[in-house]
């Protein structure tokens, strides 16, 4: 039952994304809302992470591969998305 609720949620959240992003769009521009996207998701991980207990990175080369991949798979996902719609 967790994991129905889980899942039901995480689609319930996604497909906000369209009909948000379309309304959030007439007010401002696809590279604001993506960096307002990404940093309120990193900003609530980080909150979740420090509760949980979660590794953070201590060195500068495990900064920069989260960096990299963040980049490259989230914020450039992010601004296509958005530029899309």
């Amino acid at each position: 039952m967790k994991a129905i609720l889980g899942a039901s949620a995480t689609i319930a959240v996604w497909a906000t994304a369209f009909p948000f992003g379309k309304v959030a769009l007439q007010s401002v521009d696809a590279l604001t809302l993506s960096v307002a996207r990404v940093v309120g998701g990193a900003i609530l991980m980080l909150i979740i992470g420090v509760f949980k207990g979660l590794h953070i990175p201590t060195s500068w080369r495990e900064w920069g591969i989260y960096i990299l991949l963040g980049a490259t798979g989230n914020f450039v996902y992010q601004i296509v998305f958005n530029e899309g719609l």
